[in-house]
C-alpha cells in the first residue's frame, strides 16, 4: 500500500527518522511498490528498497538511537565522508566562516 504522506508511514519509520529521511523513505517505497506490482513479496521488497535509499543518504552515528528524540542521530553521508578525509562538513565550515567575518 503506497503512503500518500509521511504521517501514513509505519511508526517505526516515523519515530526513527528525521523528516527529510522520511520523505526519502516514502518516495522510494511508493516507487518500488509500483515497480514490483504483482509480485508475491511486493510490500517486503518495497520496504527493503526504501530502507536502502535512506541508508544511501544517511548513516547512523553511534551504537544507539535515542527514541525519545524526533531527530535521531543521523548525519548525511557527505558529512561522514568529509570527516573521514579530514574535511569539515559544509555546515561546520560555514559556521566557522561566519564567526571570522
Amino acid at each position: 500500500m503506497p503512503y500518500p504522506t509521511n504521517a501514513d508511514l509505519p511508526p517505526s519509520v516515523r519515530s526513527h527518522l528525521p523528516e527529510h529521511a522520511q520523505d526519502i523513505y516514502r518516495e522510494a517505497f511508493n516507487h518500488a511498490f509500483a515497480a514490483h506490482a504483482g509480485e508475491a513479496r511486493q510490500e517486503e521488497a518495497a520496504h527493503r528498497i526504501a530502507w536502502a535509499a535512506v541508508k544511501h543518504a544517511y548513516v547512523k552515528v553511534g551504537n544507539t538511537i535515542d527514541s525519545n528524540r524526533n531527530d535521531c542521530a543521523l548525519e548525511t553521508n557527505q558529512d561522514r565522508v568529509g570527516r573521514a578525509h579530514g574535511r569539515r562538513s559544509r555546515s561546520v565550515a560555514l559556521k566557522a566562516a561566519m564567526r571570522v567575518a
